[in-house]
C-alpha cells in the first residue's frame, strides 16, 4: 500500500452521512486517535444504520427530503485533510447540533476535522472495525475524484 494507503474510519449511518454534509465535523470515541495519524482520513458509511429520535438528526434527513432507507451504505463518502484528537472537557464541549451528533461525556476524546473533501459519487468497498488503510491504488484516488473546494459536489 505505501503511499498509496489513506487511513479510513467506519461510521454507523445516520453519523457518515452528517460528516460528508458537513454538519457534523467532531467524531468522538472512548479511544484517542493515534498520534502517527493526523490526516487525511476518510470516512466510510458501514451497512448499519441507527434510527435515532431526536429532532437534529430529523432535521438533517428532512431537509434533504430522505429517510434513513436512502442512506449510502458500504461505501467511502468523503475525506478530512486534518484530524486533531483531544480529550473531551467540560469547557470545549461543542454546542448544538453538533453535541448531539456524539457522546462528550467525561473524558471521551473527540476527534476535529478540518478541510471536508466529498467525493462525487459514494465508492462501494468493504469496511473494517477501527482505523483501517484504504489501497487508492485499486481506485480513483480521492484527490482525483474531488475537486479544489469551490468545485466540490455535495453528496445528495
Amino acid at each position: 500500500m505505501g503511499d498509496e494507503a489513506l487511513k479510513v474510519i467506519s461510521l454507523w449511518q445516520p453519523w457518515a452521512s452528517f460528516m460528508a454534509w458537513g454538519i457534523k465535523k467532531i467524531e468522538t470515541r472512548h479511544w484517542p486517535l493515534p498520534q502517527s495519524i493526523k490526516g487525511p482520513m476518510a470516512i466510510h458509511a458501514t451497512k448499519r444504520v441507527v434510527k435515532v429520535i431526536d429532532p437534529y438528526f430529523d432535521d438533517a434527513l428532512v431537509w434533504r427530503n430522505l429517510s434513513y432507507d436512502d442512506l449510502p451504505r458500504g461505501c467511502i463518502l468523503c475525506y478530512f485533510d486534518h484530524v486533531e484528537c483531544v480529550k473531551t472537557t467540560a469547557e470545549n464541549t461543542p454546542d448544538y447540533p453538533e453535541r448531539a451528533f456524539g457522546d462528550y461525556s467525561f473524558g471521551r476524546y473527540m476527534w476535529k476535522t478540518e478541510g471536508l473533501n466529498v467525493l462525487p459519487e459514494p465508492l462501494m468497498i468493504q469496511g473494517r472495525q477501527g482505523i483501517w488503510n484504504w489501497d487508492t491504488s485499486e481506485h480513483s484516488t480521492p484527490s482525483n475524484n474531488v475537486g479544489k473546494k469551490e468545485r466540490q459536489l455535495r453528496l445528495f
